[in-house]
């Protein structure tokens, strides 16, 4: 795992989606990659927050999601409504953007099962209190077989 860039989005998306204003991308792209919060402006120049323009030359690739937890049971998001992702590439030749494609997806209930954050945790902790008994069963049972044997 390595770390990433944040850009916050302020220039029109291809499919028309408007983040939330709170809404940070990441993206892996950018010459930093420690963490750094650029600016996609709406005239398309990316910034860093002195205002200083990146040149950046090539592909950009940003996403987000609401995702914050997954597993068998479902999936949990960090706004407790169903899951949504959004992934886009920007086009840039020497700093001027060229292009953006991607699209903003959201999840199809009827094939995905998100979860409010209370009922997913709630089955968490019974996933993990089932596990526990698991273990205790069968280390009564290999000690009881111990005993057998001696």
């Amino acid at each position: 795992m390595g770390l990433f860039d944040e850009i916050k989005c302020e220039y029109p998306l291809p499919d028309g989606w408007v983040p939330p204003p709170d809404t940070w991308f990441q993206t892996k792209d950018t010459e930093d990659q420690y963490l750094v919060r650029l600016t996609l402006g709406a005239d398309g120049r990316l910034r860093r927050k002195s205002g200083e323009d990146l040149m950046h030359h090539g592909a950009v690739v940003f996403y987000t999601s609401n995702w914050s937890g997954s597993a068998p049971w479902g999936v949990m998001t960090s706004d407790d409504k169903p899951w949504w992702s959004a992934e886009y590439v920007a086009l840039y030749d020497h700093g001027a953007l060229l292009k953006i494609e991607g699209r903003y997806e959201v999840g199809d209930p009827s094939t995905s099962r998100w979860l409010p954050r209370a009922e997913w945790h709630r089955l968490d902790r019974e996933r993990d209190a089932e596990s526990a008994r698991t273990r205790s069963l069968e280390s009564a049972r290999e000690r009881e077989g111990g005993k057998d044997g001696a």
